[in-house]
């Protein structure tokens, strides 16, 4: 009979589930939440010893763990399109698989025999760790630079002037009902600073309807008095409509928001 050490994988897994949760956010620009990280990775490490005490073979394991790594990316990154979910579902599998073999080698660089004995605790815990440290520190700069286009612009709108980075979206097909413009989309609501009266602001405010993953809404938008894309000596003027995000968790691979492909093609 073998003999299944419950704490031993409870922690193992927990620990690796946790940090592969953590990369996938990071590499994919969705701020995540600890809380649903945790029940997840419960979840899954409870998973994990059900299927070592339960065996089975080894295709219907794998079979089983991947539909659970679906449940669990749907617990942390909540609902949406069964696009979405199988994207990040699909990123959080390689990771894994890279997370494994990464634990194998360091094993074999230890003179460990990986087939035979197995990896300990402590094998995988510094597996995790390393990848943790280098992915920290050099994956969020290669997520964002890998095809990434982003622009300063200048807006003035309601009393402010500021500069703002924004990442060229050719998804961003938000147009303006009033005035048929495209819609940059920002993540912070800059008139909430501006000197004017509210009554002032309001009377320039107009809310566009939206449909995104997460559902249909309205945001806030305002018509800016000057706009401007900053390229090299001379500024170019555009003419758009800048809208305020409500998605507290958007990321925008680290910029301030999004601007339209067809804004920026040209330049």
């Amino acid at each position: 009979m073998k003999t299944v050490y419950c704490d031993v994988v409870f922690a193992a897994n927990f620990a690796a589930d946790f940090a592969l949760m953590q990369m996938c956010a990071r590499f994919l620009h969705i701020k995540p939440n600890n809380i649903r990280i945790a029940a997840a990775c419960t979840l899954g490490a409870i998973f994990a010893i059900i299927c070592a005490i339960m065996l089975g073979s080894a295709v219907s394991r794998s079979v089983l763990a991947v539909m659970f790594s679906a449940v669990m990316c749907r617990i942390v990154f909540g609902k949406g399109k069964a696009v979405r979910l199988l994207k990040i579902t699909v990123t959080y599998v390689l990771f894994g698989m890279l997370l494994c073999g990464f634990a194998a080698f360091v094993a074999s660089m230890m003179s460990y025999n990986v087939y035979s004995g197995g990896m300990s605790l402590w094998m995988i815990v510094v597996a995790v760790l390393i990848m943790c440290i280098a992915f920290f520190l050099f994956g969020s700069e290669i997520s964002k630079e890998s095809g990434v286009k982003k622009v300063d612009v200048i807006i003035e709108c309601c009393g402010t002037k500021q500069s703002f980075t924004l990442m060229c979206d050719s998804g961003n097909l938000l147009t303006d009902p009033y005035s048929s413009l495209p819609v940059i989309v920002l993540k912070n609501d800059f008139t909430q600073k501006s000197e004017k009266p509210e009554s002032f602001i309001q009377c320039k405010a107009r809310y566009i309807p939206v449909k995104t993953a997460q559902g249909n809404g309205i945001i806030k938008a305002v018509k800016p008095e000057r706009l401007e894309i900053i390229s090299g000596k001379d500024n170019v003027k555009i003419d758009a409509v800048v809208g305020f995000s409500k998605n507290e968790n958007a990321d925008y691979a680290g910029t301030d928001g999004i601007i339209p492909y067809c804004l920026v093609e040209n330049l």
